[in-house]
């Protein structure tokens, strides 16, 4: 029988202890046939909190995290802890992926893409809201 290989991801902000993103992301990765364990690394809980986020980071990337997402509120704190950031996570100036690949951390932004395509199908209250409710408070709802 061949070795079952779990995959490892994860959210580090703060206040997140009620986040969805957990079953979010395994139940999706269960529908890809993929093993997906996804933790929360609620800063609001870790000694030292926002200033544990270098450590946390060095921590997840040794025990071979595929990456983690970052949300508030550390999007901008982590660019400079990064060994190359994406265009996007530059101009808007926060990171909210973080992907481990070849030996280093690679800092995206996809919350733009979510902004503009979320908006499809959607009221120009609505979208105001969620735009509002993303970059002020850093969170998905």
């Amino acid at each position: 029988m061949g070795d079952i290989t779990i995959l490892r991801a994860g959210l580090i902000g703060a206040g997140i202890g009620a986040s969805r993103s957990p079953f979010m992301h395994m139940t999706e990765a269960r529908a890809l046939g993929l093993d997906l364990s996804y933790e929360l690394f609620d800063l609001d809980h870790i000694p030292g909190g926002v200033a544990a986020l270098p450590r946390i980071l060095a921590e997840v990337r040794e025990a071979g995290y595929l990456g983690v997402n970052i949300t508030y509120p550390v999007k901008q704190a982590v660019l400079p802890l990064l060994d190359t950031v994406s265009d996007d996570a530059r101009a808007l100036q926060a990171c909210n992926t973080v992907v481990f690949r070849d030996g280093a951390s690679h800092g995206h932004n996809t919350d733009w893409f979510g902004v503009i395509n979320g908006r499809r199908g959607y009221s120009l209250d609505r979208i105001y809201y969620r735009w509002i409710h993303t970059y002020r408070y850093g969170r998905n709802w």
